[in-house]
């Protein structure tokens, strides 16, 4: 059966909306056009996130993992956990609602 989500997720991205959308190979789950419409939204706002990390690290001359921060943040979005952006006077930091920011990120320098 077809999701009718049309964004690109990867493939990992695509088997945990399939296990979230359809819980068990017996008892299908069948999901509605609205909550299918909001899970849909959550992905393309993770996916924008995602590359606006890469753009942003690839400024920075940093390499990072995006294909795993990719999924776990996909699998938060899909559980309905919210993502906030905290800023900070040293810089910005993404946190789970309610968490601090921790305290061991480095601190963002400055260029003279």
């Amino acid at each position: 059966m077809r999701t009718g989500v049309l964004c690109h997720v990867g493939k990992w991205g695509r088997r945990i909306l399939k296990r979230t959308l359809f819980r068990g190979a017996r008892g299908k789950r069948v999901v509605d056009s609205r909550e299918l419409a909001a899970l849909s939204a959550r992905v393309n706002e993770l996916e924008s996130l995602t590359r606006t990390l890469a753009e942003k690290c690839a400024d920075l001359d940093l390499s990072v993992a995006i294909s795993e921060w990719s999924v776990d943040a996909l699998w938060e979005a899909v559980r309905g956990s919210r993502r906030t952006t905290a800023a900070t006077h040293e810089g910005t930091h993404t946190t789970t609602e309610g968490e601090a920011p921790s305290p061991d990120l480095p601190k963002k320098e400055t260029l003279n």
